[in-house]
């Protein structure tokens, strides 16, 4: 599996994502190549763009992914852009080893969240 959605960060790493906000559901889906040729994990969230709503709602569906408090999660880049990168806090190693993993799983299945 192409890893380029996933990058080690200072404290942690960064996820590059495309966010689609108001869908119908909480979700996260595969890595998908974009335009650019660059990976990016899919995440589809309910709320709205408005109010920082959808960029909390995507802060609280990845934390939930990956087994973390909300709090370790946070918007680095993209606060207003579908193309998002998020930081996740935490041990750079282990993280990029569950995030690989995790990924891997939704080629089958997506995480929904609901």
């Amino acid at each position: 599996m192409d890893t380029d959605w996933l990058q080690g960060g200072r404290n942690g790493v960064l996820v590059h994502a495309q966010v689609s906000p108001g869908g119908s559901r909480n979700m996260i889906e595969a890595p998908i190549a974009r335009d650019d040729n660059h990976m990016r994990l899919r995440i589809k969230v309910r709320a709205v763009a408005a109010d920082n709503a959808a960029n909390e709602a995507v802060c609280g569906l990845m934390a939930k992914w990956v087994g973390l408090p909300k709090s370790s999660v946070s918007i680095a880049r993209g606060h207003t852009s579908r193309q998002k990168v998020i930081a996740i806090e935490g041990e750079a190693g282990a993280l990029s080893d569950r995030l690989v993993s995790l990924a891997a799983a939704l080629a089958a299945k997506p995480f929904v969240m609901r």
